[in-house]
């Protein structure tokens, strides 16, 4: 298997730099209607008890009838095999069922990057460093290689069953990459053109469209002078997800539609010439509204980021020469506070406007009443 792949790696990489229908710009995705290219949608998220969830699966089928059906689907590989060797598949395959069982189109993600840390199975983590992999491994070591191409033979024929127009390998894996080594770094790149042409191998004749996922922020930081592997990694993509939130180092909003712009613009220009764009996540806190609040945001503020970016971000986006395809809401339902401190030591940051950043996030409140944003987003997606 080793050796297959390498062979397969050598021949994307001497390719790296043709741009083929399946990196055109997301074939296999399908458009709402024939006149609107873009597929917007919303991360699912339910409140704890039954009541409110009852009120929320009706706001989100309301979604989903007028349009609204892309469904990020991002999950650390780490916790897909918490034993090591026992990848939980049945979990893989009850969630793409949901998706599909609603007629939602999975952007599927099986990371082994997840933003600041490595996500892979513990036997191949350091113990000491959540961020790195054990010493001696990178992402071509054939302990890695071996293990991630046994799951993809089952779940990439999966996803593409479920309608998924894409496969995703890892989570804004530049805010680790962008930390570690340039060593560790291109062998991610090496990584990616091994699973780009296993992948589509394994999902052809019409094979699913294959990348990892960045961060807004971090390619925009890049943009003036990107490393050379982070130029190769955009390149052999096939399509780059992004993740956009509107904040400040402080986690405060910015509310400044011509800043937020010019920021969206500038990383899509890290991208390769004619490449669309894709956001697997985009979205804003509204704040808590009271007087603990720290990130300076609400409702109101909530409501027009959505009405700006939905309405002008693709006229700008289609202009630079980059188009949107698809996007998803991060996320339908405010994350429960226990769950949002829960996270503040996973991403190694205590300060209180990034819990609110975590909590506030929803369209829909933890009772499952709407918030201003909500009619917004779903006034947008039923015009069309």
């Amino acid at each position: 298997m080793k050796n297959l792949l390498l062979n397969l790696a050598v021949a994307v990489y001497a390719s790296r730099y043709q741009r083929d229908d399946v990196s055109s710009c997301l074939p296999l995705l399908p458009s709402p209607k024939p006149s609107h290219p873009i597929l917007w949608g919303a991360q699912y998220s339910a409140p704890n008890d039954q009541s409110s969830k009852n009120k929320t699966d009706l706001l989100f089928g309301k979604l989903l009838s007028e349009g609204g059906r892309l469904m990020q689907l991002s999950l650390p590989w780490a916790d897909i095999e918490t034993t090591p060797g026992q990848p939980d598949l049945v979990l893989i395959a009850e969630l793409l069922a949901d998706v599909r069982g609603v007629g939602g189109v999975p952007l599927f993600n099986l990371a082994v990057i997840d933003t600041n840390r490595v996500s892979v199975p513990s036997d191949l983590a350091d113990p000491e460093n959540p961020g790195s992999l054990r010493a001696g491994l990178n992402w071509t070591s054939p302990e890695i290689v071996d293990r991630y191409a046994k799951l993809m033979e089952v779940v990439a024929p999966l996803v593409a069953y479920s309608g998924g127009p894409y496969f995703g390998l890892g989570n804004e894996v530049d805010v680790n990459l962008m930390s570690g080594t340039t060593e560790m770094a291109q062998s991610f790149v090496e990584f990616l053109f091994i699973f780009r042409q296993f992948i589509r191998t394994l999902t052809a004749p019409k094979p699913l469209a294959v990348g990892a996922t960045l961060t807004v922020g971090g390619l925009g930081a890049a943009a003036t002078s990107p490393p050379s592997w982070l130029t190769e990694l955009v390149t052999v993509a096939d399509v780059t997800p992004l993740t956009y939130y509107p904040l400040n180092p402080d986690f405060s909003v910015k509310t400044d539609a011509s800043l937020i712009h010019q920021e969206l613009i500038s990383a899509v220009g890290v991208l390769p010439a004619g490449a669309c764009t894709v956001f697997q996540e985009f979205g804003i806190p509204a704040g808590y509204g009271n007087s603990s609040s720290t990130d300076h945001s609400s409702q109101t503020v909530q409501s027009a980021f959505f009405s700006d970016f939905m309405l002008n971000v693709p006229r700008l986006l289609n202009a630079s020469g980059h188009p949107l395809r698809a996007a998803s809401v991060y996320e339908l339902v405010d994350m429960p506070t226990s769950e949002c401190l829960g996270l503040a030591p996973y991403y190694n940051v205590s300060n209180p406007a990034f819990i609110e950043y975590l909590c506030t996030l929803g369209l829909v409140k933890g009772d499952g009443e709407p918030k201003q944003a909500w009619d917004t987003v779903l006034g947008i997606v039923k015009s069309g």
